[in-house]
């Protein structure tokens, strides 16, 4: 069974020939690489190219013009030739046994999920791991995601390359953050069953010079309500889910309120997005639990006060 690794590529010239050692590293002898080059300007592609020259499991797939670590993946995905798939980021590694790790527990499951590793720059680590979990329940799996049993992250999970076929499944351009939020809670949807190991398959690196920001952007707060409405469309159907996913939801909205991002334009996008009723989100502030409140209090006082008071 061949598995595809799928990997967007963005000005990475300093971390890419690490990654992609990574990958030839594999014990698991089917797996070929999908490089997608979304228009880089530094040596990315030429580093790409040189490796290609020397190893037929790597394809590359260019972009003209940069669309975005979303539709980058969704076109690595449309060229991927193994019947399941990866994705890593270009910064990022995979453990030398992730591939082998993840296909020998998949069973019928057509989502498995690993844990990762986090090495922040000052050479802190931190375990990210998923609780147990092994079912065909859509409810179950959403739960997880919703409490953060379940990581968000697409990386560290193996997918049956079926699921990004899928008519029903929506890709985003112009996405600029949670991407993987735009697909996590659709691909479920379309999935028979989930299950999760406690093997570390992958290697996150913090990367200081990588595209985050203190404060959201107007593209960044689209973003966010974007995701967020997937993930409350996916889970309203099912009624013991539906007062937990309108409680994260307010909670996300609650923070961009607590940015820099002007009220009215917040209200715009909630408005074409057909989000209205979280526009009065602050007006739920007391539901929350003591640790959301102290967050978006920290995040308004450090963030909106001083602006407003410029």
């Amino acid at each position: 069974m061949k598995v595809s690794i799928i990997i967007p590529v963005y000005n990475a010239e300093r971390t890419l020939e690490r990654c992609i050692g990574s990958v030839l590293r594999q014990t698991y002898p089917d797996v070929e690489a999908v490089l997608v080059d979304d228009a880089s300007t530094d040596r990315s592609r030429d580093i790409l190219h040189l490796y290609r020259k020397d190893n037929p499991r790597i394809r590359i797939v260019e972009h003209e013009r940069n669309q975005g670590c979303m539709l980058a993946r969704r076109n690595g995905c449309m060229a991927a030739t193994g019947e399941y798939l990866l994705f890593l980021d270009a910064d990022d590694e995979l453990t030398c046994d992730a591939v082998q790790r993840l296909v020998e527990a998949r069973g019928d499951a057509d989502i498995v999920c690993g844990s990762i590793l986090k090495i922040y720059a000052d050479g802190r680590t931190e375990m990210i791991a998923n609780e147990p979990l092994d079912t065909a329940s859509h409810s179950d799996i959403y739960h997880s995601l919703l409490t953060e049993q379940l990581k968000h992250s697409l990386c560290g999970k193996l997918f049956k390359t079926t699921l990004f076929r899928a008519p029903e499944l929506k890709f985003y351009e112009g996405v600029t953050i949670s991407e993987d939020g735009c697909l996590i809670y659709q691909l479920v949807q379309q999935a028979h069953r989930l299950r999760t190991i406690t093997a570390t398959v992958y290697r996150y690196i913090e990367n200081k010079q990588s595209s985050t920001h203190a404060t959201y952007t107007l593209k960044e707060a689209e973003s966010i309500i974007i995701a967020n409405k997937i993930m409350t469309d996916c889970c309203m159907p099912y009624e013991e889910l539906q007062e937990q996913a309108l409680h994260r939801c307010t909670f996300k909205m609650m923070c961009l309120y607590a940015e820099r991002v002007p009220h009215a334009e917040i209200t715009r996008l909630l408005k074409k997005h057909g989000m209205q009723r979280y526009i009065a989100s602050w007006s739920n502030f007391r539901l929350l639990d003591r640790g959301q409140q102290w967050f978006l209090l920290k995040r308004y006082v450090y963030v909106r006060l001083p602006q407003q008071c410029r």
